[in-house]
């Protein structure tokens, strides 16, 4: 094993790490804590995701330690973090909810997440685990208050927790579905970082700054990405199209 591959593998365990420590808070009563925690967790991700493939160190090994990883730190952790914080008043009906959103995690990573086919090793079959984790690690810190002007108060409080039920239940049939997804590329996802880093800096609204931006991010990945790549699939097909011969 390279160092390469050693340090790729202590990046993803830290995946795993920030999981189980959300876990942990979640089930002390911690919950905004927790959700803070898979959202640090679906960050690693992606950058481990971007820096594996600029050093050209995607192995087999890797691809299935992070599947392992993302079933507990964005199946388990998230549903855990729902039951403690929506449904705990409700053991029957929560605990059902719980079950669902990590057996869908499970259902992805049993069936196969990712393509091994070498024309699509750049795609997802599905909709990465991580996007829909932490858009319910979103969903809490909104329940929980830590949303400045999105709380109950909120004059569209009612229509946005129903957008954000949504979305959650449309999240996780696309986990499972065979709909295609480029595999973000390492400039949009620094970029975007770096933007809500200093929207966060500049407007002292750190939450707010976070929530709103991986929002539309979550959004505009899961709806508008699979038209982008079915487009680029297209071009591809066309490019690899054999010349027509009009000789006899």
């Amino acid at each position: 094993m390279t160092w390469r591959s050693r340090f790729l593998t202590l990046v993803t365990l830290s995946v795993l790490f920030l999981g189980i420590q959300s876990i942990l808070l979640c089930t002390n009563g911690h919950h905004i804590q927790a959700a803070l925690l898979i959202i640090a967790a679906a960050i690693v991700d992606a950058l481990d995701g971007t820096v594996a493939r600029r050093l050209r160190s995607e192995s087999g090994f890797g691809a299935r330690l992070d599947s392992y990883v993302d079933v507990i730190g964005f199946g388990v952790a998230p549903a855990i973090l729902l039951y403690e914080s929506m449904w705990k008043h409700n053991p029957a009906l929560g605990g059902v909810l719980a079950t669902a959103v990590a057996s869908f995690a499970v259902l992805r990573f049993a069936r196969g997440a990712e393509s091994e086919s070498k024309t699509e090793k750049h795609r997802f079959r599905g909709l990465p685990i991580p996007v829909t984790g932490m858009w319910i690690a979103l969903f809490v810190l909104m329940g929980e208050g830590a949303v400045i002007g999105l709380d109950s108060t909120f004059q569209g409080a009612k229509v946005l927790w129903g957008f954000m039920a949504v979305c959650t239940v449309l999240f996780l049939l696309l986990q499972i579905s065979n709909v295609p997804y480029e595999k973000p590329g390492g400039k949009p996802v620094f970029v975007a970082l770096a933007a809500t880093a200093a929207i966060m800096h500049i407007s002292g609204y750190m939450i707010l700054t976070l929530w709103s931006s991986f929002c539309v991010c979550s959004v505009f990945y899961a709806v508008v990405n699979p038209f982008r790549t079915r487009h680029t699939m297209l071009a591809d097909d066309t490019a690899h199209e054999p010349p027509i011969s009009y000789s006899h």
